[in-house]
């Protein structure tokens, strides 16, 4: 008998543990995929706006958080260059620096 019941209570908390680990999953993958709608569309926003991206742009636009892109959407119209607002170049990916 109580075998029977560690058995059921066994399976109930692995059905639990998937079900959560679903959701956060889910959770997860919303939030990836916000993340890389803003990214593309801040680049698509400042090819029009500066031309094309030096690869530092792209760099430093693949690593912004959330918080970032939005600070950085904030101010695009503000920016007279792409520098500034990116707070670029940096100094990895200069050439001068090789």
């Amino acid at each position: 008998m109580l075998a029977e019941y560690v058995e059921e209570w066994t399976e109930k908390w692995k059905r639990e543990g998937l079900l959560a680990g679903r959701l956060e999953g889910e959770r997860e993958g919303r939030m990836e995929g916000k993340l890389e709608g803003k990214r593309d569309t801040f680049k698509r926003l400042l090819r029009r706006r500066f031309g094309d991206l030096p690869p530092w742009a792209d760099e430093c636009i693949a690593g912004a958080s959330v918080a970032q892109l939005d600070a950085w959407v904030d101010g695009i119209f503000a920016a007279e260059t792409l520098e500034p607002l990116l707070d670029g170049p940096h100094p990895t990916s200069d050439p001068s620096a090789d």
